[in-house]
């Protein structure tokens, strides 16, 4: 292409060439222009894109400082919003909690000395109306159950002898000739366990000696025995629970009581095999109690006539009679006199009937115990245990507060 261009230049005159030349140069020029306002243009283009960049990044700030206030702005909505909400639930809550508290003042208001602590106190220890009512089921019914002799325990003697009718009430029944109720008896019974119990517990304390590893068979062993009570009266455990030993307790609710309970009875036992009388214990214990202990040796024949020479013979003839007790005052007061000799004679006149009745008494002897037998010494020890423990019971008395109880006075307790 450059060849032929240059023989194409070399075949033009000098006029064409020059004409040629100018048209280049104009050609030139006008490239030039060109170029250059192509160039100003493209810096114009520049400049105004760089105006329109900088005009896009202030929207953009504004853009996002709009956005942020907005922002913020919905925060600050939501903040009071949500103080309105706290104001509304507080104000919300303050009354739910007035039904609340309403309801529990009703509900506890009807229940109070079931729960509260201040329903009878023994020393220092507040005790509700559910534990005691526990403990009123619970001495009852270990008293009932307890052997009196042979097979009969003293709820066969009391049903069978004394029409004592547990189905009844115990507050409707009277307690022998005592004049109290069955309730009064027992609630006597339920105060002197619980004191008995806490002078345990305090002597326990005092023993390193004491072990007690047998608690979970001796409390499924007394499960066992209220399941077949239970079964005996036609009633679930949980059912019978709740006759027994009041109307709000469970199983769950008087678990530590019965266990307490049977270790404070296992305490009592490891005292019993662990107390040993010795010979001045026993010798002082027959020293105060020997009018008890003797026995005498008499004859006595009754009439009602009095004829003492004939009937001095009638009761030489009578059998030897050997008691430690005797029914007639008069008569044990003369035996046991302590300077009965032997060979003595009285007549004891028994006024207190329409008919007169003559005792024609004969003492022939008094007899000592043997001061060695297992019973005498079982005797002293259990009197040992006993004078140890209430020696704490002494400190915690009764205080029967607004006097929801009726009990024995403490001459008739026994």
């Amino acid at each position: 292409m450059a060849n032929k261009n240059r023989n194409l230049m070399e075949n033009l005159s000098e006029k064409e060439r020059k004409k040629l030349e100018k048209r280049r140069e104009r050609k030139a020029k006008e490239d030039a222009r060109i170029e250059k306002a192509r160039e100003a243009e493209k810096e114009r283009q520049e400049k105004k894109r760089s105006k329109e960049d900088a005009k896009i990044s202030e929207e953009k700030d504004e853009q996002t400082v709009t956005s942020y206030d907005r922002k913020m702005a919905e925060r600050e909505k939501i903040k009071r919003s949500d103080a309105r909400a706290a104001k509304i639930m507080k104000i919300s809550l303050g009354a739910a909690c007035a039904i609340i508290a309403a309801a529990l003042i009703w509900h506890y208001g009807s229940q109070y000395y079931y729960t509260d602590v201040k329903y009878i106190a023994v020393g220092d220890q507040n005790i509700s109306k559910t534990k005691y009512e526990y403990y009123y089921g619970y001495a009852k019914r270990d008293f009932l159950n307890q052997t009196l002799y042979g097979d009969m325990t003293y709820g066969d003697y009391m049903t069978q002898y004394m029409s004592y009718d547990e189905a009844a009430g115990d507050s409707t029944q009277y307690y022998g000739q005592s004049g109290y109720t069955y309730e009064q008896a027992f609630n006597s019974l339920a105060i002197d366990t619980i004191r008995q119990e806490m002078a345990l517990l305090e002597d326990m304390g005092t023993s390193s000696d004491f072990t007690y590893d047998t608690q979970d068979s001796d409390y499924d062993t007394y499960m066992s025995s209220l399941d077949s009570d239970a079964e005996t009266a036609g009633m679930s455990r949980e059912d019978y629970i709740k006759s027994v030993f009041g109307e709000n307790a469970t199983e769950d609710s008087i678990s530590s009581w019965i266990k307490n309970d049977l270790k404070c009875q296992a305490y009592l036992t490891y005292l019993q095999d662990n107390t040993t009388p010795t010979d001045d214990d026993i010798q002082n214990y027959y020293s105060e109690n020997k009018q008890s202990l003797d026995t005498v040796t008499y004859r006595y024949y009754s009439d009602s006539a009095d004829n003492e020479g004939d009937h001095y013979d009638d009761a030489m003839e009578m059998s030897d009679m050997s008691y430690s007790g005797i029914s007639n005052t008069d008569m044990a007061d003369w035996l046991f006199d302590e300077s009965r000799q032997a060979g003595d004679s009285t007549i004891i006149a028994d006024t207190s009937s329409t008919t007169p009745v003559y005792y024609y008494v004969y003492f022939e002897n008094r007899t000592a115990p043997d001061l060695t037998t297992d019973s005498i010494k079982t005797t002293v020890k259990n009197n040992m245990i006993y004078d140890k423990i209430k020696a704490y019971e002494d400190n915690y008395t009764f205080d029967n507060v607004k006097d929801h109880l009726s009990v024995m006075p403490d001459d008739t307790n026994s």
